[in-house]
């Protein structure tokens, strides 16, 4: 049995009894649901019996929530992650941390993915990892979302060479200027010596 166009299922002709029915085969690009429905047609009823109304049954796609976090579980904005599938076709190319360090994605179709970082926060090192996410083909009712934390490590502080200046900086003058300065005065010293003796 298949659904029609608009979804629907209608079987006709059951004899009375309990009966079981199960998806077998979800829609392309869906997740099969396994949820069992069960119901009665009864022996005995009074005029012409009803059709039994099973309700709707869903069918869901994945979703996968990405978190961005510092070693001490800080939230990350800004980081910047694709999605690929096991293909190569791109879910997303710029997926964007926001300000509580998450990424929701939905909408992912059974299969294999792979995350990875491509911008990592400002202050930040890059994570070289590789995060395989798996969306299954089938569940019991609606699937939770996937989870993917993601720590970055800080960026290490430059260390500062000592308290001079270095050559070609701005202040890279301020050296010759003090020995400049300290040749001047041992210059004048000289000269009043000089005038002494005379």
């Amino acid at each position: 049995m298949e659904s029609d166009a608009d979804g629907s299922i209608r079987v006709e002709g059951l004899a009375p009894g309990n009966y079981t029915m199960n998806e077998v085969e979800a829609p392309a690009g869906y997740i099969r649901n396994e949820t069992v429905l069960t119901f009665t047609i009864e022996s005995t009823l009074l005029g012409k019996p009803e059709a039994v109304d099973l309700g709707v049954f869903v069918n869901h796609q994945g979703a996968l929530t990405i978190r961005k976090v510092d070693e001490e579980g800080k939230p990350l904005a800004g980081a910047e992650f694709r999605l690929s599938d096991s293909s190569g076709n791109i879910y997303g190319e710029k997926l964007v941390s926001d300000s509580a360090g998450e990424i929701v994605v939905t909408g992912l179709k059974p299969g294999s993915y792979v995350l990875v970082e491509t911008k990592a926060p400002e202050g930040y090192l890059l994570s070289d990892s590789e995060y395989a996410v798996d969306i299954k083909a089938s569940h019991e009712g609606e699937p939770e979302a996937i989870s993917v934390t993601v720590v970055n490590e800080e960026m290490p502080e430059e260390e500062n060479v000592g308290n001079l200046p270095s050559a070609g900086s701005k202040d890279s003058g301020f050296l010759p200027g003090i020995l400049g300065m300290l040749s001047i005065a041992a210059g004048l010293s000289y000269l009043m010596k000089q005038k002494k003796r005379a």
